[in-house]
């Protein structure tokens, strides 16, 4: 009996090893991956502005919000080991917005008092674009849990409209920016068999460059009526299941949320007399919430 038992935990080791051997040689094998699929949104975003009234300043004098946008879109992540620690990796998404509302708020007093201009409209078409670039550092790979740490750059464009189903001729647009470096975290872990729970966490430092161009207002020059400059922080998260059809087949599904925000900044507006006015910039929230399905082969 004590030499069956020596012979079974041989054998045990045996099948250990030879798994994460054939992981291993998998991982060495998988020099390019390509990820394709679709991806739902659904963001609130909104900036406000301070300003002076009859010689008065207000804290928050003009407030955009758009709430809630819903986008739909597809995406693909493209990824090549060039280094057995070390894979570079390009992302890209865009988004179509097909529903979405926006309010337009001046106010006369401090804290949100005394509205001197309440505009409820629609933001139901526009777009978003994603583009990621990253290193990524392979810390763990094993049969039961991948780690990889991204150092990059993200470069994001997001265009929103102001309509109204009573006025034909309005038609602003605010096209908002953002960009900068980032260090993300992404794992994965065996649950059972070929299922896979993965997810990710995203921090970074942010630019932020808005621009307006309220179509209807004279006073102010088009295309651009003003801009609007800031620095910011991101923090994304993603969270999903991931299955394995075979060493080149993966299916995933993943939860995802982004939260946004920047600091101070300024507002430089644009007149047809030449003049140049600035105010603060009091800041710009970005929260999302969405779903991607995508299919990732291995090569």
């Amino acid at each position: 009996m004590q030499n069956f038992n020596k012979i079974l935990l041989y054998i045990i080791c045996f099948l250990l090893f030879q798994e994460d051997s054939v992981f291993a040689q998998n991982i060495l094998a998988e020099k390019l991956s390509v990820e394709v699929g679709s991806e739902y949104r659904n963001t609130d975003f909104r900036w406000s502005i301070d300003g002076t009234v009859d010689d008065r300043y207000v804290n928050i004098f003009s407030e955009l919000t758009f709430k809630p946008i819903s986008s739909a879109g597809a995406f693909a992540n493209l990824q090549y080991r060039v280094h057995n620690l070390v894979s570079a990796q390009i992302s890209y998404s865009h988004l179509f917005t097909f529903n979405g509302k926006v309010t337009d708020y001046d106010y006369d007093g401090n804290d949100r008092t005394n509205p001197i201009t309440q505009l409820n409209l629609k933001s139901n078409i526009g777009g978003m674009n994603h583009l990621k670039l990253l290193a990524l550092f392979h810390a763990v790979e094993n049969a039961k849990m991948n780690t990889t740490i991204g150092l990059g750059y993200g470069i994001n464009s997001e265009k929103f409209y102001l309509l109204d189903d009573n006025n034909k001729n309005l038609r602003s647009t605010y096209l908002a920016k953002w960009y900068g470096p980032q260090i993300s975290l992404d794992g994965k872990m065996n649950l059972i068999q070929n299922w896979f729970l993965r997810g990710a966490v995203t921090a970074g430092f942010l630019k932020y460059a808005g621009e307006g161009n309220w179509n209807l207002i004279e006073e102010f020059q088009h295309p651009v009526s003003f801009v609007q400059t800031a620095y910011g922080l991101q923090m994304d998260g993603r969270l999903g299941i991931l299955y394995y059809f075979n060493k080149n087949l993966k299916l995933g599904i993943d939860g995802i949320y982004s939260y946004w925000k920047t600091g101070r900044g300024t507002d430089k507006l644009f007149l047809k007399n030449g003049d140049t006015p600035t105010t603060g910039f009091n800041s710009a929230l970005k929260k999302s919430i969405g779903l991607r399905l995508g299919t990732k082969y291995y090569f």
